[in-house]
């Protein structure tokens, strides 16, 4: 039968053989399309949750630590400002800084291009500022992306932003030869609502794994207290 017109096409009885395999395959196929569609969902509803979850809790802890009882990722963004990053090491001793001429670029432009990167500098230089604004934008982006229903998921990638003591706790408390990364999942994915889901589980180790998601550490000397 030709889908397309529900018109019955007679086939040669020499090539019927031939020509009924195609039928159960073209079968298996719309199964196999089906199967794969279900699952592109559940990575897309995870991708959202771990997004949105991820927004929520940077403004949530910006709001805290700066006081405000009301701050978006707007005003998150005001608050920031790109700095000027030298490529290379700093000149020792401290007097050569007066005459540093290591080639510079704004932040801006670099981001999208650091695999891995540390972020030095004196306290209130801004470097907890840097990592909640770059996990948002990251976030919302992502997010933007996946508003599209034709979206590449392999090109979607988040940000997860953690705080170093807390991961020091979290793998302390794992069994001694726990992939680290995994240890980490396991916990984001119980921060956000996401514990249990063997493709959340899936989808955000693979894509930390492949460096297709950002794992921001802040590790500021404050007390930091976590709910897990």
């Amino acid at each position: 039968m030709d889908l397309g017109t529900g018109n019955v096409i007679q086939t040669p009885p020499e090539r019927r053989a031939a020509s009924t395999p195609m039928l159960a395959s073209s079968t298996g196929l719309h199964r196999l399309i089906a199967i794969r569609s279900q699952s592109t969902e559940r990575q897309i509803r995870a991708l959202k949750k771990i997004a949105e979850s991820g927004i929520e809790r940077i403004l949530l802890e910006a709001r805290q630590r700066l006081g405000r009882s009301e701050l978006s990722s707007g005003d998150l963004d005001q608050l920031f400002i790109s700095p000027i990053v030298a490529r290379g090491l700093r000149p020792r001793p401290a007097a050569a800084l007066k005459r540093d001429g290591r080639e510079t670029e704004d932040w801006a432009s670099l981001r999208d291009r650091l695999r891995r990167a540390v972020i030095l500098g004196t306290p209130g230089f801004g470097k907890t500022t840097l990592l909640w604004n770059e996990a948002v934008r990251r976030n919302q982006h992502a997010l933007a992306l996946l508003r599209n229903p034709h979206v590449v998921l392999q090109e979607v990638q988040p940000a997860v932003l953690v705080h170093a003591n807390e991961v020091a706790t979290w793998l302390s408390a794992a069994p001694v030869g726990t992939e680290m990364l995994a240890v980490l999942v396991d916990k984001l994915l119980k921060r956000f609502g996401l514990e249990g889901e063997e493709t959340a589980r899936i989808l955000l180790l693979g894509k930390l794994r492949e460096g297709d998601c950002l794992l921001a550490i802040d590790a500021r000397s404050e007390e930091h207290t976590s709910e897990l």
